[in-house]
C-alpha cells in the first residue's frame, strides 16, 4: 500500500489531532528560517508514544549530526529528512543511530536524478520535491513524467505541490520504486497547521484507489 507522509507539524495539538488518521510518517521542521518550524518543546510531543503507527520524521537542513542527535531524543524521532546538501558520511552516520533516513533531492530536470548514486546504501529513502528557492513547501509540482529517468534502487517518496486534486495522476503512476507520498503545503489553512478534514479524505482516497506490495 502507498505510504502516506505528513510534512511540516509544528502545533502540537494540531498535530495529536493529525496523528489520529494514522498517516504513515509525519514531520516535525527543525530548519528555523521555514514558516513551519516546531516552537514548542519536546515535553508537549510526549503524546507522540501515543501513535506507534506513524513514524515521527525530523526535517533538518546541512544540520550538524549532534543536533539532530539530540532532537532525536527530545522529540522521539524515528527518521530524519535531510533536505539540504548534506553528504553521504552523514547519512550512514545517522542510520547507525538507528534513525530511518531520507534525502530530498530537488528535480527540474533528468540530470537532478545522477547525484543519487552517491548515496547508495547510505540512505532508505529518496524524496523527490520540486527545485525552489526554498527548503520544501513551495506548493509547486516538477515534471513528474522526469521519473521515467529514475534507475536506482532505492525507494522514494514524491513531493511537491501534492494536494487533493492529484490522486489521479498517483494512481497512474507506475514506477516500482515509488513508494509514498508527501503532502504539506496544500493541505493546512496556515504554514504548519494542517487542514484535517483534507488530508482525511486524500487519505481515503488514495487508499481506496490505489493498492501496493511492501
Amino acid at each position: 500500500m502507498l505510504r502516506i507522509k505528513v510534512c511540516g507539524l509544528s502545533d502540537s495539538a494540531n498535530a495529536r489531532e493529525i496523528l489520529s488518521l494514522q498517516p504513515d510518517f509525519f514531520g516535525l521542521n527543525f530548519y528555523k528560517r521555514s514558516p513551519r518550524y516546531v516552537v514548542t518543546e519536546g515535553k508537549s510531543w510526549r503524546f507522540i508514544k501515543d501513535f506507534p503507527g506513524s513514524i515521527p520524521t525530523g526535517i533538518f537542513v546541512n544540520a550538524e549530526a549532534s543536533l539532530i542527535l539530540e532532537k532525536q531524543e527530545e522529540y522521539f524521532l524515528r527518521a530524519v529528512q535531510l533536505h539540504g546538501n548534506e553528504a553521504p558520511e552523514l547519512c550512514d552516520e545517522l542510520r547507525s543511530s538507528n534513525l530511518i533516513v531520507i534525502k530530498t533531492f530537488s528535480i527540474s530536470g533528468k540530470k537532478d536524478f545522477e547525484a543519487i548514486g552517491r548515496f547508495q546504501k547510505k540512505i532508505d529513502f529518496c524524496l523527490f520535491d520540486s527545485k525552489t528557492d526554498l527548503f520544501g513547501g513551495s506548493g509547486k509540482h516538477f515534471d513528474r513524467t522526469l521519473l521515467k529517468y529514475y534507475d536506482h534502487d532505492i525507494r522514494f517518496f514524491l513531493s511537491g505541490g501534492i494536494s487533493t486534486e492529484d490522486v489521479k495522476e498517483i494512481k497512474a503512476l507506475k514506477h516500482p520504486m515509488f513508494y509514498g507520498i508527501d503532502i504539506n503545503s496544500k493541505f493546512e489553512w496556515q504554514p504548519g497547521k494542517k487542514d484535517y478534514s483534507k488530508i482525511k479524505k486524500f487519505i481515503h482516497d488514495v487508499h481506496s484507489t490505489i493498492s501496493r506490495s511492501a
